[in-house]
C-alpha cells in the first residue's frame, strides 16, 4: 500500500506527557511549543492528544484518534506511553428490554436504578502498550466506517482501510508506511519484533523510499554496531528522504563495518552533500583508507566529488595508487575523467622510470590521461621511436609541465599552443644530447610558463627555441639556464641576432642560477622600459648589460621599472653624446657619472680641462671620438651608479660606497621578513656603530637567559689550522675561524653557491644570520684569504651546540676539519653537541630563516675515533 499524504519532517515521538517534536538538529521540544519548521496536521495530532487522555466511551472517534497517532507519531524509547492500569472494560450494562418486562426491571413496585455515565478514561498512556494496545483496537475496530472517514478527512487520502485489515494490525506505523515489510511478516506473530530497537527509534521514521530489502540490511548493519552509529545516518536520510533513500542504504551498506573513526569521517562527508554520489566500490575504500589520517577527511571529499560528477572509478583506483606510493602523507585531489584509461597511457605507466622522476612523471601521466585534451596520437608517436629512456622522461617531464596551464584562465592558450607547437617541440627534443635534455625542458617551460599572454607566445616562441638549440651542445654545459634571459631578448623589437660571441659569453657569466635569475629579472625591466638600449648593447657590450641588468634585478619587481624610468627622467640619457666639444662632453659625463665620472676621462684630457697641458686640436677630436664611439659603456655605467646611489639612499657615511657594504644593500631587498631589522643594522652599522647587533636589547635578553654561557668565546670562536689534501692534489694550509665581519657573514651563500646567495630561493637566511647572535658562520680560507667551505653552527633554545651541513661538497680531510673544530668549540663553551634535526633555534632579531640540515652524528663518532 502506498500513502499519498505528507508525513512531517520533524520526528515526532509519544512520551507519556507530550507529544515532542525530535529535529534532526537540536533538542527535543514539547508539539506546543514548537515554531520552527512547519508540521503537517499539527491541530489535528494536538486534538488528539488531547481526547484521548479523556475518552468518556469507545466509538468511531476514540479509534480514529488511536489510528491517528499510531501513523504520525513514534513512541519515546526514554518515556513512552506504556501503562498498564488503564481498564480498558465498559461499564455496566442497562437492564435488557423485553415484551414481559417493557421497562427494564422486574414487578412494578420499584423505579429503575439510575446508571452512570460511561467513562473509559485515559486511553493516551496505555497507546505504547502493545498488549492494552491491541486490545483496544479490538474492542474499538466495530467503529472502524467512521474510523476510516475522520482519518481519511484530515489526511486527504481515499484510502479503504477495511479492504486491507479485516482484523486489527500488530503494528500500525509499520502497516501503513511500509505494508511490504508487514505482509511480508505478518505471520511471524509480533510484526514489531522485525527490526530492532535502535532502527525504530533511530531511522524507520525517515525510510521512506528505502526498498523492503534494504530496510532489513540497514536494520541488521544497527544491530551489529552501537547506538551511536545510527546518528549520521538519520541526518543522511533525513536529506535523501524523498530522493535517494536506497542510496544511503548502499553507502552504509559500503562503510557499515568500518573503524568508528573512518565511518564517522565518510559520514560527516556525505552529510556535506545536497545530492548523495554513487557508492564508491570496495577497492576505492580500501585504496582511500590507507592515507595518513590528517588527510584522509579532505582526501575522502574531493573523491567524492569527482564521483559525484560521474567520474570513473578506474581511473580514482589508478591515482590513488600513484598517490599512495609517492606522497601519502598529503591530500589526494584527484582529477576527472568519464572514459577508461586507454591502451596507451596503460603502456606508459608500466615503463620502468628513473626513481628520481617517477614520483613526477607518473601523477602527471595520471592527470593527464584523464584530461580532454587529444594526445593519444603524440604519445603513440612517442613510445613508436627509438628515443633511449631518459629521451622518453625527458619528453614527458615536458609534456606534463606544459600541460600544467591547461585550467581555465589558460585552456583556449593551452589548446592553441599545443595544437601548434607541441609535436615540433618533442621533435627538437629528440635531437638534442642526452645530458642537455633536462636543462632544454627548463628553458622550454620558462617560454610557455602562465605569465605570458598567447600573442606574446606566438611572436616569439620559434625564435626563441632556435638560440636553445643553439647552446645545447657542446662546449656549452648543460646546467646553463638561459631561458628567462632569452624569452626577455626576444620581447625587444629590432633585436639583432644574438651571435655566438655572445651567446659564449653568456655561458661564462651564468654559470650559477643565481646570478642568471638576477640577470634575467634586470633583462625584463629594461625590456619594458628601453629595449633600444638592449638592442644595441646586446652583442658588443655584453659584459656592460650584463653587470647593469644584474644589478638592476637585485631590487624588487615594481622598483626595478620605477628606477630606469626615474633615471630616463633625470638624465635624459641619448645613444650618441650631443656634446660637440670635448669640454661639453666632459659636462655630460659628470651629468650623467656624478660619482665616477673621472674614470672615462684620460689623464691627459684631465690635465688639459686643467690647464695643465695643452693639447692639439687633433689630439682632442680622437679623445673625443674615442669617448663618444664607446657613448653606451657611459649610458650603463650611469644606470649601474644610479642604481647603486637608489639602493644606498636611506643610508649615511662613507661606508655606501664600500664594495661589501654594496653587496648588503643588494641583500636587502631579498630579506623579506627580516627587512626592517636588517635595514636598521646597516643605518647603524654605516654610522659605525660595529656592536650594534650584540648590544641590541633583544640580543641582551636572549644572553641573559643563559648566565653559564661565556658569551665572548662564543663570538669569538676558536681557531684552527692545518695544512691538508684537497681534491687536485695540492697540499693547502687551510684555517678554521669564526667570522667576526658581519658583512663577510651576509656572503655565506654568494662563496658557495648555495640557495642563501644573492638572487637564490632562501636569499632572506644570509641576513637571518648575520641578525642574530645566536647563529655564527664558520669559514675554511686558504694561505691567499680565498673561501674554500663554510659550516653554519647555532645554539638551541636549550642552550646545545648544533651543527649543520658544510658547503659545497668537500673532500673528507677538509670535512673533517670542521668537525674538529665543532669539538674543539663545543669543548671550549663546554657544551652538548646536538644531532636533532628538530632541535629549536631562536629567532632574536631576525622574523624567519632557513637551516642547512643538521649533520649526521656519524661524522663525530669517524672523526673521534681518528
Amino acid at each position: 500500500m502506498q500513502t499519498r499524504f505528507k508525513v512531517s519532517s520533524p520526528l515526532l515521538r509519544r512520551s507519556s506527557e507530550a507529544i515532542r517534536v525530535y529535529p534532526v538538529d537540536g533538542n527535543p521540544v514539547s508539539l506546543s511549543e514548537y515554531y520552527g519548521e512547519p508540521i503537517p496536521y499539527r491541530d489535528a495530532i494536538m486534538c488528539a492528544f488531547h481526547r484521548l487522555q479523556k475518552v468518556g466511551e469507545f466509538d468511531g472517534q476514540a479509534l480514529s484518534d488511536v489510528l491517528l497517532l499510531q501513523i504520525l507519531t513514534l513512541p519515546d524509547p526514554a518515556d513512552p506511553c506504556a501503562s498498564d492500569t488503564v481498564s480498558l472494560q465498559p461499564g455496566p450494562k442497562p437492564p435488557k428490554r423485553s415484551a414481559a418486562r417493557p421497562r427494564g426491571y422486574r414487578g412494578t413496585k420499584y423505579r429503575p436504578p439510575k446508571l452512570k455515565d460511561q467513562v473509559v478514561g485515559n486511553l493516551y498512556a496505555a497507546m505504547d502498550n502493545r498488549k492494552l494496545c491491541q486490545h483496544l483496537l479490538a474492542l474499538n475496530w466495530m467503529f472502524l466506517a467512521s474510523a476510516e472517514r475522520e482519518i481519511n478527512t484530515i489526511l486527504g487520502t481515499n484510502f479503504s482501510w477495511r479492504e486491507v485489515w479485516l482484523t486489527p494490525p500488530s503494528d500500525v506505523f509499520l502497516a501503513v508506511w511500509h505494508p511490504m515489510i508487514y505482509s511480508k511478516y505478518a505471520g511471524a506473530g509480533d510484526v514489531g519484533g522485525v527490526f530492532c530497537e535502535n532502527f525504530k527509534n533511530e531511522l524507520l521514521w525517515w525510510c521512506d523510499t528505502v526498498d523492503p530489502d534494504r530496510m532489513l540490511l540497514l536494520d541488521q548493519l544497527c544491530r551489529d554496531n552501537t547506538l551511536g552509529w545510527c546518528e549520521p545516518v538519520a541526518h543522511l536520510l533525513k536529506k535523501n528522504r524523498f530522493i535517494s533513500g536506497n542510496r544511503v542504504v548502499d553507502w552504509c551498506s559500503a562503510i557499515g563495518y568500518l573503524p568508528v573513526v573512518e565511518y564517522h569521517l565518510f559520514m560527516r562527508v556525505l552529510n556535506r552533500f545536497e545530492s548523495i554520489p554513487p557508492v564508491a566500490e570496495p577497492r576505492l575504500l580500501e585504496r582511500l583508507t590507507r592515507l595518513q589520517a590528517d588527510v584522509l577527511e579532505a582526501s575522502i571529499q574531493n573523491v567524492l566529488d569527482f564521483l559525484s560528477s560521474g567520474c570513473d572509478q578506474d581511473y580514482l583506483c589508478l591515482g590513488l595508487d600513484i598517490h599512495l606510493e609517492f606522497s601519502p602523507w598529503r591530500t589526494f585531489y584527484g582529477a576527472y575523467s568519464e572514459a577508461p584509461i586507454s591502451d596507451t597511457w596503460v603502456t606508459l605507466f608500466k615503463l620502468e622510470y628513473d626513481q628520481s622522476d617517477a614520483g613526477f612523471i607518473l601523477p602527471g601521466l595520471w592527470k593527464l590521461c584523464g584530461s580532454t585534451l587529444k594526445l593519444d596520437a603524440y604519445l603513440d608517436a612517442l613510445l613508436q621511436s627509438d628515443w633511449p629512456n631518459t629521451v622518453v622522461e625527458a619528453a614527458l617531464v615536458f609534456l606534463i609541465q606544459f600541460a600544467a596551464y591547461r585550467e581555465a584562465p589558460f585552456a583556449k592558450a593551452w589548446y592553441v599552443k599545443s595544437a601548434i607547437h607541441l609535436e615540433e617541440l618533442v621533435q627538437m627534443l629528440g635531437t638534442i644530447e642526452v645530458e642537455y635534455i633536462q636543462g632544454t625542458i627548463a628553458d622550454l617551460n620558462v617560454l610557455f610558463s602562465d605569465d605570458k599572454s598567447l600573442g606574446e607566445i606566438l611572436v616569439s616562441w620559434k625564435e626563441t627555441l632556435c638560440v636553445v638549440q643553439r647552446y645545447r651542445k657542446s662546449p656549452f654545459s648543460p646546467n646553463l639556464l638561459l631561458g628567462r634571459v632569452l624569452w626577455n631578448l626576444a620581447r625587444v623589437k629590432n633585436c639583432p641576432e644574438i651571435s655566438d660571441t655572445t651567446l659564449i659569453t653568456f655561458s661564462k657569466l651564468c654559470k650559477r642560477h643565481d646570478d642568471t635569475n638576477l640577470f634575467a629579472w634586470g633583462m625584463g625591466a629594461l625590456a619594458d622600459t628601453w629595449p633600444e638600449l638592449v638592442a644595441v648593447s646586446i652583442n658588443r657590450y655584453t659584459k656592460r648589460l650584463y653587470s647593469c641588468a644584474h644589478n638592476l634585478g637585485c631590487l624588487q619587481w615594481e622598483t626595478q621599472r620605477q628606477v630606469v624610468n626615474e633615471w630616463i627622467r633625470i638624465k635624459s640619457p641619448c645613444f650618441k653624446s650631443e656634446s660637440t666639444s670635448l669640454k661639453a662632453v666632459a659636462n655630460e659625463l659628470k651629468h650623467l657619472l656624478p660619482e665616477t665620472h673621472s674614470a672615462f676621462l684620460p689623464k691627459a684630457v684631465k690635465a688639459h680641462l686643467t690647464g695643465d697641458r695643452i693639447l692639439s686640436d687633433a689630439q682632442l677630436q680622437r679623445h673625443y671620438e674615442r669617448i663618444t664611439d664607446d657613448w653606451i659603456i657611459v649610458l650603463l655605467s650611469s644606470l649601474t651608479e644610479f642604481i647603486h646611489v637608489h639602493l644606498g639612499r636611506a643610508m649615511t657615511g662613507c661606508l655606501a660606497s664600500h664594495k661589501d657594504f654594496l653587496f648588503a644593500l643588494k641583500l636587502l631587498p631579498e630579506s623579506d621578513g627580516n627587512r626592517t631589522a636588517f635595514r636598521r643594522f646597516l643605518k647603524a652599522y654605516s654610522q659605525g656603530n660595529s656592536d650594534y647587533l650584540w648590544l641590541h636589547p633583544l640580543s641582551q635578553r636572549w644572553i641573559a637567559n643563559y648566565p653559564d654561557l661565556e658569551v665572548e668565546r662564543w663570538r669569538i670562536g676558536v681557531v684552527i689550522s692545518e695544512a691538508i689534501q684537497l681534491d687536485n692534489e695540492r697540499s693547502v694550509e687551510v684555517t678554521l675561524t669564526t667570522e667576526q665581519n658581519p658583512l663577510e657573514v651576509l656572503k655565506l651563500g654568494q662563496y658557495v653557491g648555495s640557495c642563501l646567495s644573492l638572487g637564490g630561493i632562501c636569499s632572506y637566511s644570509a641576513s637571518a644570520v648575520m641578525l642574530d647572535v645566536n647563529k655564527q658562520v664558520v669559514f675554511a680560507r686558504d694561505e691567499k684569504g680565498r673561501v674554500l667551505a663554510r659550516q653554519l653552527i647555532a645554539l638551541t633554545s636549550e642552550c646545545k651546540l648544533v651543527a649543520y651541513d658544510v658547503y659545497p661538497s668537500v673532500s673528507e680531510p677538509l670535512k673533517k676539519l670542521f668537525t674538529e673544530y665543532l669539538l674543539s668549540l663545543s669543548r671550549s663553551l663546554t657544551l652538548e653537541i646536538t644531532f636533532d634535526a628538530d632541535a629549536s633555534v631562536d629567532l632574536i632579531l631576525a622574523s624567519e630563516w632557513w637551516d642547512d640540515g643538521v649533520i649526521d652524528k656519524s661524522c663525530l663518532l669517524t672523526t673521534e675515533s681518528v
